[in-house]
Order: C-alpha cells, then structure tokens, then sequence
C-alpha cells in the first residue's frame, strides 16, 4: 500500500534500529521501510519525531552550491519528506497523534559561517508553525511542534568544521 511520491518515487524509511516493541506497540524505530512495509510490520503511527542536522561551514556567497544543497536535502527536505510520509497515514487513522520536528536554536536566529544550515532550520520553524495551524483545522487531535535546542554536544560541529578544512 506504499503511496507513490507526485514525482514517481517511492518514499521509504529506515529498516536498521528498533528499541523494541510493547504489547505489539513499536516503541522507537528508525530504519528504511516502506510505508506498505511500516503498516504492515508495526501497524499504525502515533508520535513521529524527525531529528536531523549536516551543516557547512563558511561565508554564504563563498559555499559551494552543492554544499547548500546537502545541507537543505538534509535539514529541510527531510523534514518535508518526513511530514508527507507520516502525516497522511495518521490523518487516515483518525487516532490521536502527534509530530515533532527539530530545527535548532539556529532556526530562530543566524550566526555567521553557517548560512546554509540557519536557513534550513529557520524554514523548518516556519513549516512546522504551518502544519500546525494546518493540522488544527483538518483533525484536531493531531498535534504539530517544532522543537529548537541550543548546542548540543554532537559531532555535527566538528564534522562541519573539518569538512570546511578549518583545524581547531
């Protein structure tokens, strides 16, 4: 029952890390499935959290352009793919459900060098505050947030910087 993407792919999912499973419940998962393959292996979907993040390092107009791009695939457009695949099925549910995307505390304001990854996150804000107006109005009890955390100790600095070539 996989829903065909508008453009003709097919979305899928992680297949490589389950927590567990509770009374039949899926607890956390994260893996590459289908969505035919999700419902049918874990039945429905409750709580979706989306938690992603690359990012480049440099000034704005000397970033490649693929570096632009690898960042807002990331950031932004799993986001998007994340809200195209998961809401649908809750909404076909009719269960109570709920979905939270991390954007960043760079999503709420911008920092030098890091262009590309403050406008995906500031995109994913304002995305998120449209899906839950969205939501509000086409079934209530499926909830929207955005969730924008300050540093984090995570490689995502590191990695960014030494892919920048910049040695701390």
């Amino acid at each position: 029952d996989d829903r065909a993407d508008p453009d003709g792919g097919t979305e899928r999912f992680p297949d490589r890390f389950a927590l567990g499973e509770e009374d039949g419940r899926l607890i956390a998962c994260c893996g590459l499935y289908t969505r035919g393959t999700y419902v049918e292996r874990f039945g429905g979907v409750n709580v979706v959290c989306n938690n992603a993040g690359v990012s480049s390092y440099g000034r704005q107009w000397e970033t490649t352009l693929a570096d632009w791009q690898w960042v807002i695939d990331a950031c932004l457009w799993g986001v998007i793919h994340g809200i195209r695949s998961f809401v649908p099925r809750m909404l076909d549910a009719g269960d109570p459900g709920h979905i939270v995307n991390t954007a960043s505390f760079g999503g709420l304001i911008g920092s030098p060098n890091l262009g590309p990854y403050s406008a995906a996150k500031h995109a994913v804000v304002g995305l998120m505050e449209s899906v839950r107006h969205e939501l509000a109005r086409a079934a209530p009890g499926v909830r929207a947030s955005v969730v924008c955390p300050g540093n984090i100790h995570t490689p995502i600095t590191a990695n960014s910087l030494a892919a920048a070539g910049v040695v701390l």
